[in-house]
């Protein structure tokens, strides 16, 4: 388990290994930003969230909640349905990783379902202009424990 100086950086990661294995566009990147000129590609991240969901009971710092933030750019509005999809049945089968490592939960947020928006972007390499896609945004819970188990505190 985690300390609790490496414990998000360790939420994190698993989380995004875990997201790796459920979805089937192949190019993922822990990250904030869809990467320019790449179509069928996701990225997350997590940070930030309510800080008064932040803190644990009486102010005791052994869990902590914040937010996961991931997005898609694909081809096609199925596409990014599919990837949605294939997230909401890893949380299901994996009961939104309850005590995966030092997960305590990982579920949808409290933003509700993915949303899919079309929009346009400039293919790398492309000199024709801009091309329809569609971004799929999901946001997340994600508490986690940052106290180690050998400590026991």
């Amino acid at each position: 388990m985690a300390d609790f100086i490496d414990s998000w950086s360790q939420t994190e990661e698993v989380i995004f290994t875990h997201l790796v294995e459920a979805i089937s566009l192949q190019s993922g990147k822990l990250t904030n930003d869809l990467p320019p000129g790449v179509l069928n590609c996701w990225v997350f991240s997590t940070g930030g969230g309510s800080a008064r969901h932040t803190w644990g009971g009486n102010g005791c710092f052994t869990s902590l909640r914040t937010t996961g933030q991931l997005q898609a750019r694909t081809q096609s509005r199925a596409a990014g349905r599919k990837v949605a999809g294939e997230i909401i049945h890893m949380l299901k089968v994996k009961k939104n990783m309850h005590l995966i490592k030092n997960i305590q939960w990982f579920r949808i947020g409290e933003a509700g379902m993915p949303d899919i928006e079309e929009t346009t972007f400039q293919p790398a390499n492309n000199r024709d202009g801009l091309k329809k896609c569609h971004i799929l945004r999901m946001s997340f819970d994600v508490v986690y424990n940052t106290v180690t188990e050998e400590a026991g505190t």
